[in-house]
């Protein structure tokens, strides 16, 4: 039977990267976005692609316009993904954004409330509305959280409590699941090797920072069978 997979924010540098690791295992790959233009850009992206094997990847690549802290949106994507492909096997929450560069003092309102909107509220919005589907079919949740969860530094107040936030739910999801068959894991990277997070700079110039590609093949370990016996794991990458 062929895996069902909905990625948040299948649009961004990450979610790309996560969105062809999928279709490259040959998984039908549903991915949300707020602007078509960024997913038609992804499609022919995809289509100049030789590397992805198979039948033609695009044919196994769907988009749908998601309002990702909007519950009706999201319940709407979801009954629309198991209508169309029978079920959903796994939930990707790549979608989230970054704040920072000024300390807890400094930070206003606004900022805080995009951080948790983007980086909490969305996940938990999209994991209650995707669990039954995911339960149907023993599925998993991956999470994109960051090592700032972990390890805050100075400047990144909001974003690291938003995503120290995502990473108890992730825990609180996994232990929820465990009677249902549905596990829950987080991904915690450091800077992430994007075209916006390189801005033009090469990539060899930041060593440490992790690859786009390199981050999708975990998150689509984790999301496999082959890591059946992780549940509520917070990994390091």
């Amino acid at each position: 039977m062929q895996r069902v997979i909905l990625v948040t924010g299948g649009t961004g540098g990450l979610g790309g990267a996560v969105v062809r690791a999928f279709l490259d295992q040959g998984s039908v790959v549903v991915a949300t976005y707020r602007r078509r233009s960024g997913f038609d850009s992804l499609v022919a992206q995809i289509r100049e692609d030789g590397a992805l094997t198979g039948v033609s990847a695009v044919d196994r690549l769907h988009g749908v316009e998601v309002d990702l802290s909007d519950r009706s949106s999201v319940r709407a994507a979801v009954a629309d993904s198991e209508a169309r492909f029978g079920g959903i096997d796994a939930l990707v929450l790549a979608a989230g954004g970054f704040s920072g560069g000024a300390t807890v003092e400094e930070t206003d309102d606004e900022v805080l409330d995009r951080m948790i909107e983007m980086n909490l509220r969305s996940a938990f919005v999209c994991a209650g509305e995707a669990m039954a589907a995911l339960a149907r079919r023993r599925g998993s949740i991956v999470a994109v959280a960051s090592r700032s969860a972990v390890e805050p530094g100075a400047g990144v107040g909001a974003y690291a409590a938003s995503k120290a936030a995502l990473v108890a739910l992730i825990r609180s999801i996994a232990a929820e699941g465990i009677t249902r068959g549905v596990r829950a894991n987080a991904v915690l990277p450091g800077t992430i090797a994007t075209a916006a997070n390189l801005d033009g700079s090469d990539a060899s110039a930041h060593p440490d920072w992790v690859r786009p590609v390199d981050l999708a093949a975990v998150i689509r370990y984790l999301a496999s069978d082959d890591a059946r016996a992780l549940n509520g794991a917070a990994v390091p990458v």
